[in-house]
């Protein structure tokens, strides 16, 4: 499939009292058109860096250091100010983990929409349009909602109402990080169920943050673990569920609770901790905490392919 976003050796470093802490690290992978691709990792591995310089957002005091970010070709570090304007929003939408600050809390959610719309195109502001939309998202009584406060609605719908502003200008990006995170269980469920009824009608690329496997093997078409920065593993989800390479990839899918026996008194965890991103150790950046670590993981890691569509970054993956 040919890509539609591509990020190449990325590597990102934010300061830090003892240095630079790097954030990415040759961060490498793809999504086309029509598929949707999961992030997921342990927090502090890189994944919400990595959606942030998908659309070029990262903040203050962010140094990207090498690689590229591309959308059809285009890269979106090398951009210009009025040029991200156009794009953000425009091409590339995102949906952040928190509905709440998503919205400014003195407008109305039909203002902020039509602003946000009528920025991008004053045809989409319209009235029934924006209506139509929440719709779409499953919002009852659109019209009544058009004319609440964000504090007037639930975290369920906000999250809705959030997703909807992202598609109103029918972008070839939808990223959403972390999009069920700040939600108790049952809206969780619900977001999924309408991401993935989306998904039908949605001719874009999908990028999903998350912590959450199951969110991964519901909505997703590849997976990409992120660890200490790097991608570990990329493929198709059923061979990355069914037959993870890494190490660290076998670890995360065995702390999934769906996996782990009712029976058990604890859920199994991964020994150790992520290391300083500011004095990383030798080699594969897991292989402190890895159970099959060899002599040779101290020594730089190949990204090897065991398979047709996927890679990974360890000695032992290509077994």
């Amino acid at each position: 499939m040919t890509a539609l976003l591509s990020v190449q050796d990325l590597s990102v470093s934010y300061p830090a009292a003892r240095g630079r802490l790097q954030a990415l690290r040759g961060a490498t992978l793809s999504v086309g058109r029509g598929e949707a691709l999961g992030i997921v990792g342990e927090s502090g591995c890189g994944k919400s860096t990595l959606a942030a310089a998908m659309i070029n957002l990262l903040p203050n005091g962010a140094r990207v250091t090498g690689g590229s970010v591309r959308l059809n070709g285009t890269d979106i570090l090398q951009l210009a100010p009025a040029a991200l304007r156009t794009l953000r929003g425009r091409r590339v939408a995102m949906v952040f983990q928190d509905p709440m600050t998503a919205f400014n809390p003195v407008l109305t959610i039909g203002r902020q929409l039509a602003d946000f719309a009528g920025a991008h195109d004053a045809a989409r502001a319209a009235p029934a349009r924006l209506a139509a939309m929440l719709t779409r998202v499953g919002i009852p009584d659109p019209a009544r909602c058009l004319g609440r406060y964000p504090h007037e609605l639930s975290g369920g719908m906000r999250q809705r109402v959030a997703i909807a502003a992202a598609l109103l200008t029918e972008p070839d990006v939808l990223i959403a990080d972390e999009p069920t995170t700040a939600l108790d269980v049952t809206m969780e469920a619900q977001i999924i169920h309408l991401l993935r009824e989306l998904r039908a009608s949605f001719d874009g690329a999908i990028v999903i943050v998350t912590h959450h496997l199951g969110v991964v093997a519901e909505l997703c078409d590849r997976v990409a673990v992120m660890y200490a920065g790097e991608v570990a593993e990329t493929g198709p989800v059923d061979a990355i569920f069914h037959d993870p390479r890494h190490p660290y990839t076998q670890a995360l899918l065995a702390c999934d609770p769906a996996v782990v026996d009712p029976s058990a008194a604890r859920l199994p965890t991964i020994g150790g901790r992520i290391p300083d991103l500011t004095d990383l150790p030798p080699g594969c950046a897991f292989q402190p905490r890895c159970p099959v670590a060899l002599p040779v993981c101290r020594q730089p890691v190949p990204r090897r392919a065991p398979a047709p569509g996927r890679s990974v970054l360890c000695h032992r993956g290509a077994r």
